[in-house]
């Protein structure tokens, strides 16, 4: 049994603490004011939600609210808080800022950017309605020289413009008179030009059967050696408007006089000929026309 002492205590320790909970109190659910002030409190600490709540007018005027909270100096213009406030169209503007631009005509030291070959349509800027007063526009006089050309064993002369003749972007045009005002033919190619099937000056005779597939050509060592038959190739349609010729380096005939010898002279060769292989065949002019009536193979 506990003693009277001792249960004395216990009681007089039950009822103090009885009392002391009775004296405590919650401030937050007894006084509404403290409770606005903890929330407060908490807003302070965020500062994302307290600059949301300042740009309300903006929110109801844009669909993109994070405009203001990037880019919120009043001194930007319209333009480029759209492209700073726009993250997903970052990439859109970059590569617009990028796109393809004229040359200058106060920069001629380099050829015009657009160096693609369309047979018939188009060289680069140049059309079947370029005239010599053209050229000045696109290239600047100083990277213009115009010459005479002989063909057909010096019995045909050709007055010429040169373009830029120093670069890989060098193409000779070939007028119909001396007026240039309207073009025979255009060759004298230089690396930069090719076609849209990426066939140019250097492209080798496995380059070109793999754009052509099988094709024909006549045999080296004359006037018209090494000249592509377009017929019946995966380019066919540009028989009358593009002309490829085919030639080997002197250096390499030394090397393999015999396989030459044997896809020499006035006759037709198949591309699959093995004479070729040793050979390292390449394209060495590449000619264009515009007009029907002036084929490729007459030059």
């Amino acid at each position: 049994m506990i003693s009277m002492n001792k249960f004395l205590a216990i009681a007089v320790l039950v009822f103090t603490v009885a009392c002391s909970d009775n004296n405590t109190s919650n401030p937050v659910s007894s006084n509404p004011v403290g409770k606005e002030n903890s929330q407060s409190a908490t807003q302070s600490s965020n500062p994302v939600t307290i600059e949301e709540q300042n740009t309300g007018n903006s929110q109801s005027n844009s669909s993109q609210p994070q405009a203001v909270v990037v880019n919120n100096s009043p001194t930007n213009s319209p333009q480029k808080q759209s492209v700073t406030a726009d993250a997903g169209n970052t990439d859109n503007s970059q590569t617009s800022s990028s796109q393809y631009q004229p040359v200058p005509e106060t920069n001629h030291l380099k050829p015009v950017n657009d160096t693609f070959i369309i047979p018939g349509k188009r060289i680069g800027l140049i059309t079947a309605d370029t005239k010599r007063a053209d050229l000045v526009e696109l290239y600047g006089e100083t990277n213009l020289k115009d010459d005479v050309v002989l063909r057909g064993e010096g019995t045909v002369s050709f007055p010429v413009t040169k373009v830029n003749s120093t670069t890989p972007g060098a193409l000779t045009i070939f007028w119909t008179d001396e007026s240039r005002s309207k073009i025979s033919h255009v060759s004298g190619f230089g690396g930069q030009w090719k076609t849209l099937d990426s066939l140019g000056t250097g492209t080798s005779i496995n380059g070109v059967k793999d754009v052509l597939g099988q094709f024909e050509l006549n045999g080296f060592g004359w006037d018209n050696g090494g000249f592509v038959y377009l017929e019946n190739t995966n380019l066919s349609k540009y028989k009358d408007n593009l002309g490829l010729r085919l030639n080997v380096e002197y250096s390499t005939i030394q090397k393999f006089p015999k396989p030459y010898q044997a896809v020499s002279g006035d006759s037709r060769f198949s591309s699959t000929n093995s004479n070729f292989k040793p050979l390292d065949v390449r394209v060495s002019e590449m000619i264009i026309t515009f007009d029907k009536n002036i084929s490729p193979d007459m030059f």
